[in-house]
């Protein structure tokens, strides 16, 4: 599997209190939550008063959860197996995750907020855009191919690593931090909201790496692994040239090719806030 493939699946991841609309989708305010460890010590088990907008008889949803690829990432399902919640834990309380609910096809997502409750927006799966396909390389085969050995030997990468392994750069946009903590583009940048957003990515990165696990995908024979080289603001990409701008002004932003260098990056995946296509 080629690494643009992989770097597509990392592209690709509520009857509470509702607060506001943002960016079109409802925010809520999640109901508090109970952590516990099962009898087997590698699950446990998280409680919440009823929320999904398929419980109409029950006063608790519960899921049964387990590691996923990471220390922090958990992985489980309700009893009837119809929602999925993919968290990070940190610190025994949940930090970033989402919950996909297959009876009324919503998709929850939710983070800590300032006060330290989880504060979430719910999307129908048909709200969802489509992906949009791969940008072809100007650059014929045999130059492009010259041109990654070259950069490769400079940057010294897939040299002490297994290569099944992929590091991942991921620099974001001011509006994208803005979003992820659900405020207007050009809000303050904070500790805050620096945060939030890192802790989204290493979710991302969590759940590609379970989804690779659990889908038996392989780089060289090996289990596929995606690791988070370095993930921060970028000040130099534009979101107002759109998709495509936003693609060739990072393949050719010689501050992101230095940040690739000096943290030994393979591929680099940048967070935008336009919601046109998924991916």
């Amino acid at each position: 599997m080629t690494f643009s493939k992989l770097l597509a699946a990392l592209a690709s991841t509520l009857l509470l209190n509702p607060l506001a609309q943002v960016h079109g989708d409802k925010e809520f305010i999640m109901p508090p939550y109970d952590i516990s460890t099962s009898s087997q010590g590698d699950v446990i088990e998280i409680t919440l008063k009823s929320f999904l907008a398929s419980d109409e008889e029950s006063l608790e949803t519960r899921f049964q959860c387990q590691n996923g690829s990471s220390d922090e990432h958990y992985v489980g399902t309700t009893v009837s197996k119809q929602q999925t919640m993919n968290i990070l834990i940190r610190n025994d309380a949940i930090v970033v995750g989402s919950i996909v609910d297959e009876v009324d096809g919503n998709v929850y997502q939710f983070s800590k907020n300032e006060s330290g409750d989880l504060q979430g927006t719910v999307r129908h799966t048909s709200d969802f855009p489509d992906e949009i396909d791969p940008v072809e390389d100007d650059v014929n085969i045999p130059s492009r191919h010259l041109r990654d050995i070259y950069s490769s030997n400079e940057r010294n990468l897939q040299t002490n690593c297994p290569k099944h392994v992929v590091h991942v750069l991921v620099p974001w946009t001011w509006e994208a931090e803005c979003m992820e903590s659900g405020q207007n583009p050009g809000c303050d940048r904070t500790e805050s909201t620096a945060r939030k957003i890192t802790d989204l990515i290493e979710l991302a990165i969590a759940e590609t790496n379970f989804a690779y696990e659990t889908s038996g995908v392989k780089v060289n024979g090996q289990p596929a692994e995606l690791k988070l080289a370095h993930a921060y603001y970028e000040s130099t990409i534009t979101e107002s040239l759109g998709f495509s701008g936003i693609l060739y002004q990072t393949k050719g932003s010689s501050v992101i090719a230095a940040q690739r260098t000096k943290y030994g990056a393979d591929v680099v995946a940048s967070i935008v806030s336009l919601s046109q296509f998924c991916g």
